[in-house]
């Protein structure tokens, strides 16, 4: 069963949007999310441009990693003061 939040895109390779959000949230980059599916960069990009819900899932990703970072160099600030 294939719940709402996998992309089936090639035969044998679903892609779960949550696992592409938390390796972008992560800092990981189109490169090595492809590599987690044992795809190149160029093949996941094009899943990308085919699946635009792959796209929303890595961006949101990014920006809840940056908004993590931000965070914890917020935290860390604070105790130095």
């Amino acid at each position: 069963m294939i719940c709402e939040r996998t992309v089936p895109v090639l035969k044998n390779v679903s892609i779960d949007l949550d696992v592409v959000s938390r390796l972008a949230s992560l800092g990981l980059n189109h490169k090595e999310i492809a590599g987690y599916w044992g795809m190149n960069a160029t093949q996941f990009e094009e899943l990308c441009d085919d699946h635009p819900e792959i796209t929303e899932a890595y961006l949101a990703g990014m920006s809840q990693g940056m908004a993590d970072a931000s965070l914890v160099l917020r935290e860390a600030t604070q105790l130095v003061h």
